[in-house]
């Protein structure tokens, strides 16, 4: 976290760029196999979690929640002028992560898991007042078991490409493989890239889970940049 920091205006660090919305900031150590391109225009990208150059989607989803941050801030240091850098920070880190935790447990799980799985381990959200039920003796970490082998049902649904769509959901024309833009950070440079990955996520039609998986992760996950696999 504190690598993250600007310590300064409870800001986290970002990359600004001229005429666009800021971006994450640059890694400054870059190790190989981090991502495929590291330079001073096209660098790979810091975040809080080291895939966060695995593929831009990932990269994007990341960038949002940096602008948020950011975003957050302004805004309260406009009501609180008398906060300091500390709590501007961890109140809109507060803030932000209440955001996920109502996205994740109003919206997504009750898709993943249905009514009354929910049900049967109290996950829905309460309809009024607020949740009284925190310990903190208790370990929130997932079990490696769901983390090692249930949650992979999620690899079935990756697309063979990532569509970018404009604000009216109109598909932007973009025919790059999935495996072309893994460990790349390139594109994700490109004016006004983000917006277009994330809408392009909010309009694509999600796949159903099945046993089945793109061939840009079964045949080219960890294939080396510039080298074609041949099948027999």
């Amino acid at each position: 976290m504190a690598q993250l920091r600007l310590w300064e205006d409870g800001m986290l660090k970002y990359k600004p760029v001229r005429f666009r919305k800021p971006l994450l900031p640059a890694l400054d150590h870059f190790e190989e196999g981090e991502c495929r391109e590291n330079s001073r225009n096209l660098h790979c990208f810091l975040a809080g979690d080291v895939r966060v150059n695995e593929q831009p989607a990932l990269t994007s989803m990341h960038t949002v929640w940096l602008r948020e941050h950011n975003h957050l801030v302004v805004e309260l240091a406009k009501v609180n002028p008398h906060w300091n850098d500390d709590r501007l920070f961890f109140e809109a880190r507060r803030l932000v992560g209440a955001i996920m935790q109502k996205i994740t447990y109003g919206e997504w799980l009750p898709t993943v898991l249905g009514p009354a799985v929910m049900k049967v381990f109290r996950l829905p959200l309460q309809k009024y007042g607020y949740y009284r039920g925190y310990r903190a003796s208790i370990n929130p970490s997932a079990t490696n078991a769901f983390a090692s082998a249930a949650f992979r049902f999620g690899h079935s649904l990756v697309q063979h490409t990532l569509m970018r769509c404009d604000k009216t959901g109109r598909r932007v024309p973009f025919t790059i493989k999935l495996h072309q833009e893994l460990m790349n950070p390139s594109n994700i440079h490109n004016f006004g890239s983000v917006d277009r990955l994330m809408l392009g996520l909010v309009f694509e039609m999600a796949q159903g889970r099945d046993v089945y998986m793109t061939n840009e992760l079964t045949r080219h996950l960890f294939q080396t940049p510039g080298e074609t696999i041949f099948y027999v």
